[in-house]
This record gives C-alpha cells, sequence and structure tokens, in this order.
C-alpha cells in the first residue's frame, strides 16, 4: 500500500465513521493539517506511535511479517 493508497483508505474509513478531519486528528494527537494531507498521500511516513493510533482510531490493527523484497509493499490493512 503506498502513501496514496493508504490515504484514500484513511479518507473512506474515516467517512464510514462520520469523523470530520478534526474528529480523527483530536483522538490521536494530530493537526487536522496532517490528516489532511495523509489523505491526500502527501505524508509517507509517521512515527510508529501515531500511525498505530490511527489505524486503532479506524477499527483496523496493524500485522507485522517478514518483508519480502519481491512483493508489493503493504500495511496489512485487509478489510476482511
Amino acid at each position: 500500500m503506498n502513501p496514496e493508497e493508504f490515504g484514500a483508505f484513511v479518507r473512506k474509513r474515516r467517512k464510514e465513521l462520520k469523523l470530520t478531519q478534526k474528529d480523527l486528528a483530536d483522538k490521536i494527537g494530530l493537526s487536522r493539517q496532517t490528516i489532511i494531507q495523509i489523505e491526500k498521500g502527501r505524508i509517507a511516513s509517521l512515527s510508529y506511535a501515531k500511525m498505530w493510533a490511527l489505524v486503532r482510531t479506524l477499527g483496523y490493527e496493524i500485522k507485522l511479517s517478514k518483508w519480502n523484497p519481491f512483493e508489493r509493499y503493504s500495511l496489512f490493512c485487509d478489510e476482511e
């Protein structure tokens, strides 16, 4: 999942939860402007703690697995 795909995921899930960008930002300790930048795919990195808080607030979890350089990068946000 690249930054643009992750941003689209965040935007879609935030709207499903009926959260404003400010609501989401306040819940995880980021600015509204940072949420806007994430949703536009313009922020490629966040601290682990902020990424964890963002994903958990959206109702998902981060799963780690051994990295395979021959597979496409993914944040493992599979919808079930």
